[in-house]
């Protein structure tokens, strides 16, 4: 007996689970949708429907169910799984309560008083809504008109928006209306004169800005008092004497702005920038060299030099100045640019160190006329003004380069026979460098020569 039981129960299959029919059964408005679903791993939902009563499931649930019965409709359903018998029919009964209702649009600007002329847009949350409008200039309109963007707004005194919206499956929403006033036409900004009222060193430049988008600027100046703009704005202003600068400005459908005026004072010209000697007074090496700059845009400097004391500047100033002095020099310059009176007028001196020139070395001690010779040292003089060089009593006539620590000359061929034995001598500013070992030298004849 207990191995007969054992049996019967082994043969006896599990049973499906009942499907979920998602949507409870009630009264909604259409349409709308259900889904179904089985907690059963792999289950096969079959489904039907019918107006009333029940029916039996046959149809296979691959998606959403949508529901938009005229009265009402039963949704009923079953599953099977591999391995399990079939599950229990549920049904779930749908009534229409009535189509659903497309969302009142809303229009955006509030019903009011404005300063026209002004705008408004339309919207609606009911997706895929077409949105239907109107204007009166009192009461209401049947909205009629496709909305497609904003809504220009400029009554002479009031006007009345109506708009309303459908979407497909949906009845059309309830009609909504917003009633605008003239407050009154909107005024253009008043424009900003950047340069305050004030006084100022002439000449000087002001700019004049609009806030309000597109606006056109028109100006005027007067000597005194007020004057009524008649002029473009179109860029940077030269104030060059006291003046009063008005400005209003005007932007299509709005009325002019107020008219608004700076007045300037010339506390006088406006100085030139005071030239700079970029070589500083002191003692140097000599020769040496300077030059003068301006920060005054478009400055032209005169400058002129003295053995001691000032002197008036009178020379165009166009590169850099030679400075060799036997014991002192001083340079002096001034400068002036259009429409400013002229600078101050600086001055440097300069002292001739005297200090010694120095050899300390040559690229080869012995060798024929015209081969280049590179002497080594220090108080050289930056440039070679008048300074020389002589090898063995015999002047360098060919100078290749000089700076203060290195010249480079061309050996010069002596009248006496070759070879011949001295020192190279470099002499800066009347004072010749020490003889010695280090600037010994022999011109000797050309090689292959006797």
């Amino acid at each position: 007996m207990l191995l007969a039981s054992l049996s019967a129960t082994a043969l006896r299959a599990q049973t499906t689970a009942t499907p979920v029919i998602t949507l409870a059964t009630g009264t909604y408005a259409m349409p709308t949708s259900t889904t179904i679903t089985d907690s059963t791993s792999g289950a096969s939902i079959l489904w039907c429907y019918k107006a009333s009563g029940t029916c039996t499931p046959a149809t296979s649930y691959t998606g959403s169910i949508y529901l938009d019965p005229t009265s009402a409709e039963t949704i009923c359903a079953n599953a099977t799984a591999s391995g399990y018998s079939i599950s229990s029919t549920v049904c779930h009964t749908y009534t229409n309560s009535g189509s659903q209702v497309t969302a009142a649009p809303v229009i955006t600007l509030a019903t009011g008083t404005y300063a026209m002329p002004t705008s408004t847009t339309i919207t609606d949350s009911a997706s895929g809504a077409s949105i239907l409008w109107c204007y009166v200039a009192s009461g209401t309109c049947t909205p009629a008109t496709s909305y497609t963007a904003a809504i220009y707004l400029d009554p002479t005194a009031s006007e009345v928006i109506c708009a309303t919206a459908t979407a497909s499956g949906y009845s059309v929403s309830s009609t909504v209306c917003n009633t605008y006033t003239n407050g009154g036409s909107q005024t253009t900004t008043a424009p900003v004169i950047t340069l305050a009222t004030g006084t100022y060193a002439m000449p000087t430049s002001t700019t004049i800005t609009d806030s309000t988008s597109g606006a056109s600027i028109l100006w005027c100046s007067a000597t005194s008092a007020t004057c009524t703009p008649a002029t473009s704005y179109n860029g940077s202003i030269t104030v060059s004497s006291a003046e009063t600068i008005c400005a209003n400005a005007t932007t299509s459908g709005y009325s002019a702005s107020s008219t608004v005026c700076s007045t300037y004072t010339n506390s006088g010209t406006q100085t030139t920038a005071a030239p700079v000697i970029t070589l500083a007074t002191g003692s140097y090496a000599m020769p040496t060299s300077t030059t003068i700059t301006d920060t005054t845009s478009g400055a032209s400097i005169l400058w002129c030099y003295v053995a001691s004391g000032t002197c008036t500047p009178a020379t165009s100033y166009t590169a850099a100045i030679y400075l060799d002095p036997t014991t002192s020099e001083t340079i002096c310059a001034t400068a002036t640019a259009s429409g400013y009176s002229v600078s101050s007028t600086v001055c440097n001196t300069y002292s001739n160190s005297g200090s010694t020139p120095q050899i300390s070395g040559l690229s080869f001690s012995s060798g024929p006329p015209w081969m280049g010779l590179t002497i080594t040292g220090t108080n050289f003089g930056s440039e070679q003004g008048n300074s020389t060089v002589s090898v063995n009593n015999t002047q360098a006539t060919s100078i290749i380069s000089w700076s203060s620590t290195m010249i480079v000359v061309q050996v010069p061929t002596p009248t006496a026979t070759l070879p011949t034995t001295g020192n190279v001598v470099v002499t800066v500013g009347g004072v010749p460098s020490p003889t010695g070992q280090l600037s010994a030298f022999t011109i000797a004849p050309a090689f292959g020569c006797n």
